[in-house]
């Protein structure tokens, strides 16, 4: 059979002070001209370094101690690094990657960019044709105002314009093979569905072959033909994707597929105090004003218009809707972190600007979407919980150490890790760290904005149940944001879906989401990746 990529026997071993130690081993990989291969893992599992391999992008303290890589009957192994990158790397094999703010310079135009990764690999092209090739790949992954973009930088375009970009990039010479690793993670659903509908609609058109990789069951069942399970570094289960998930053999297969399960079945044991109004926004608006521009007024952007609405004591409230419709503007002026330009934020009954700061952070704390970006890398575990109580100027330090072991032991972390730093935890673990620095204040309201979208969904599971615990325990009200309808569905009581600033939809969850009144409302549910129904008896 003709096979353009065949992996045999790969070993990768990461360098330490006594040696080399295996931490991917007896991979094994065949993948034919036009095939769409799906790895999924969780963190750690050696799917992305697997594929880092294939791609000679592996960090320099990890290397390839085994096996062999044949692309088309060669041995990528024994080749010349250089000999590799410019014969291969972007023009036979191609990846995309994760994080394009990350991926893509932030000191070059879009444009500039795209030309240079096609006349690498094209020596003697003018930059007439070069030019014309950027556009054609940009009308390609259908970007909009192709010559506006072309003069733009990455962070003037959206998330979803960034990672059309950064396909385009990686298409730009028409490689044979395509790796996707994690390219839809932190996109709104919207923007996912469009972005893996491209993808897919593209490997048709240029007639490649894609690898990707992912923890979402929900996406890989949409774009894969077959399926890799890795678990510890090794292979586990492998097939038809079908087959693989109608059936899994393997435990470990199973039990990420119960994670999905039981999100989807929802929570019904919420806790609501409908008599007691904690929290109520009346009529907020926030507007910024925009850049400059020669010759020109400067132009305003509408954030939030007119936005009202109360939490109850003791409820769970989703704010869900896509990039830039203004929820995570909300939860900032809910938070005091931004203030609105008209309306009021009343907490018990008392305007929000009239708390002192101290006492407002003692009433609500946040927890962030990337923990690592808010965990200062320079500072231990215990320091970083127990920093709010230091800020306070009222405990003495055995009071602090106390409080910091106590909430360690609330998120289910043991007492050594109050001499760690963060590097040194996993993504799941930093998370727990980041809501035991929020709890140790003891707030009433946590405003938790994306808080488990990187997260792989064993973790993701860990951490909603944490949060479902901790709210019944301490009596906690939660503003929750997120474009993940099963987030979303098993922790929330009511949902508000925010569009272009406005509420289009409101209600209790499990209502709005079985039956959507808004076209919007129904357009968020209709790009979700579900694999198939819940299978109920699995989860109880």
């Amino acid at each position: 059979m003709n096979y353009s990529l065949s992996i045999n026997n790969l070993e990768i071993s990461v360098k330490n002070l006594i040696g080399y130690k295996k931490i991917v081993s007896d991979f094994n990989l065949t993948l034919q001209p036009g095939r769409k291969l799906g790895i999924v893992g969780e963190s750690g599992s050696g799917k992305t370094l697997s594929m880092l391999a294939i791609s000679r992008l592996l960090p320099s303290q990890i290397e390839v101690t085994g096996g062999s890589i044949f692309f088309h009957n060669k041995n990528l192994n024994t080749m010349g690094k250089n000999e590799f990158h410019r014969e291969f790397s972007g023009k036979k094999i191609s990846m995309i990657f994760q994080e394009p703010m990350t991926a893509l310079n932030p000191v070059y135009t879009i444009g500039k960019q795209l030309r240079k990764a096609f006349l690498i690999h094209n020596k003697g092209i003018s930059k007439k044709l070069s030019e014309e090739r950027a556009r054609a790949m940009l009308d390609a992954v259908k970007l909009n105002r192709i010559e506006e973009r072309l003069r733009q930088y990455p962070h003037q375009l959206s998330g979803g314009q960034r990672q059309r970009v950064l396909i385009a990039l990686a298409l730009i010479n028409e490689p044979e093979i395509l790796i996707a690793d994690e390219p839809t993670t932190a996109l709104d659903v919207t923007v996912q569905k469009e972005i893996l509908e491209l993808i897919n609609e593209l490997c048709l058109n240029f007639k490649m072959s894609l690898i990707f990789i992912s923890h979402d069951l929900g996406v890989i069942s949409k774009v894969s033909d077959e399926i890799i399970v890795m678990k510890d570094g090794k292979i586990i289960e492998e097939g038809i994707t079908k087959k693989i998930l109608k059936s899994p053999k393997k435990d470990y297969t199973l039990g990420l597929l119960k994670c999905l399960w039981k999100l989807e079945k929802g929570n019904p044991s919420l806790y609501t105090d409908k008599k007691v109004p904690f929290i109520e926004v009346k009529n907020i608006k926030k507007e910024y004003q925009l850049p400059n521009r020669l010759f020109s007024k400067r132009k305003k952007l509408s954030a939030v218009e007119d936005i009202s609405f109360s939490v109850f004591k003791g409820e769970s409230v989703a704010i869900v809707g896509e990039s830039g419709s203004g929820k995570t503007t909300i939860a900032k002026i809910i938070n005091g972190l931004e203030y609105p330009d008209s309306g009021e934020i009343l907490i018990n009954n008392l305007p929000i600007n009239k708390i002192d700061f101290f006492e407002r952070a003692r009433l609500i704390q946040p927890i962030f979407q990337d923990p690592y970006s808010t965990l200062n890398p320079n500072h231990t575990i215990g320091y970083v919980i127990s920093r709010p109580l230091i800020i306070q100027n009222r405990y003495s330090s055995k009071e602090i150490y106390r409080n910091a072991i106590k909430m360690l032991k609330l998120v289910e972390l043991p007492d050594t890790f109050f001499y760690r730093f963060p590097n040194q935890l996993s993504g799941g673990q930093r998370q727990r760290v980041s809501i035991a620095r929020a709890l140790i204040l003891e707030p009433k309201l946590l405003i938790c904005d994306e808080p488990t979208s990187a997260l792989d969904v064993t973790i993701q599971d860990q951490i909603l149940d944490l949060l479902e615990n901790l709210k019944k325990k301490l009596s906690i009200t939660i503003i929750i944001i997120s474009h993940d309808i099963s987030v979303v569905k098993y922790l929330s009581n009511r949902i508000l879906v925010i569009k272009d600033g406005k509420i289009v939809e409101s209600g209790i969850t499990k209502e709005v989401l079985e039956n959507p009144q808004s076209s919007y409302t129904k357009k968020l549910l209709s790009s979700v990746f579900r694999i198939f129904p819940p299978k109920r008896d699995l989860i109880n």
